[in-house]
C-alpha cells in the first residue's frame, strides 16, 4: 500500500494552485501602492483656495452679465456658499493646527 505523506500535486494543478495562493499577495500589494500613492494626488490647501478663487471670479462675472437661467444661477450661488464654508473649514483647521504647535512651543520654552 503507498503512503500519500507529503504528496504534492504536479502538473497544472501545481501551477493553478500556486495561482490562486497569489492573487491576495497581488491584491494586498495594489492596495499598499494605492494607499502610499495617495498624498501625491492630494490638493494642497492652497491650490485648492485658488481654484475656488477662479470659480467664484467666473460666478461674478455671470452675475453682471445676467444672461443665465434663474435655476442655473441658484444652482452656482449654492456651489458657491458651499466652497465658503469648505473654505472657512479648512482656514479654521490650520489655525488650530497652527494653536497647537505655538502652544506645544510655549510649554516648550517654559521648561526649559
Amino acid at each position: 500500500m503507498a503512503s500519500f505523506v507529503g504528496h504534492l500535486p504536479r502538473g497544472a494543478s501545481l501551477r493553478a494552485h500556486a495561482e490562486v495562493n497569489q492573487m491576495p499577495l497581488k491584491g494586498m500589494i495594489a492596495a499598499l501602492a494605492l494607499a502610499l500613492a495617495a498624498p501625491a494626488f492630494a490638493q494642497s490647501d492652497v491650490a485648492k483656495n485658488v481654484g475656488d478663487s477662479a470659480k467664484d471670479a467666473s460666478d461674478t462675472v455671470q452675475d453682471k452679465l445676467g444672461t443665465d437661467s434663474g435655476t442655473h444661477k441658484a444652482k452656482r450661488h449654492l456651489k458657491r456658499s458651499a466652497r465658503q464654508a469648505k473654505g472657512k473649514a479648512r482656514h479654521a483647521k490650520r489655525q488650530v493646527k497652527h494653536d497647537a504647535n505655538t502652544t506645544k512651543d510655549d510649554v516648550k520654552d517654559a521648561t526649559k
